[in-house]
C-alpha cells in the first residue's frame, strides 16, 4: 500500500507505462465521444435554423420535434431538458403559452 502511495507522489517505483497508454487511450476515446455527440449533423442544423427563424410553429412537424426531443433526451441532463423547454414556452406568442 505506501509503495502505491509512494508511486503516486513521486517516490517508489512508478506506474507501468501500459496502465498509462491504456488509460489515455480511454480518455481520448471518450473525448472523441463526447465531441461526435456535441456535433450536429445536417438535418438537426437543418431543423436548428427552421426553429430558431421565423415564426416557432411553422417549418417543422410535430412528428419531427418529437423525433429530435427523443434523441437528445437521454443525452443531456434533465435540467437542460427543462431550461430548453421553458425557453422555448417563452418564445410561443403569448395566446398559446397556456
Amino acid at each position: 500500500m505506501s509503495d502505491k502511495i509512494k508511486g503516486l507522489f513521486g517516490g517508489g517505483e512508478a506506474e507501468d507505462t501500459s496502465q498509462v497508454d491504456d488509460r489515455e487511450a480511454r480518455r481520448a476515446a471518450r473525448r472523441a465521444e463526447r465531441k461526435r455527440l456535441r456535433e450536429l449533423t445536417a438535418d438537426e442544423h437543418d431543423f436548428v435554423n427552421r426553429y430558431t427563424s421565423g415564426n416557432r410553429t411553422e417549418g417543422f412537424s410535430t412528428e419531427e420535434a418529437v423525433s429530435y426531443l427523443q434523441r437528445v433526451r437521454g443525452e443531456v441532463p434533465p435540467e437542460v431538458l427543462q431550461r430548453a423547454a421553458v425557453a422555448t414556452v417563452q418564445n410561443l406568442p403569448a395566446d398559446q403559452r397556456k
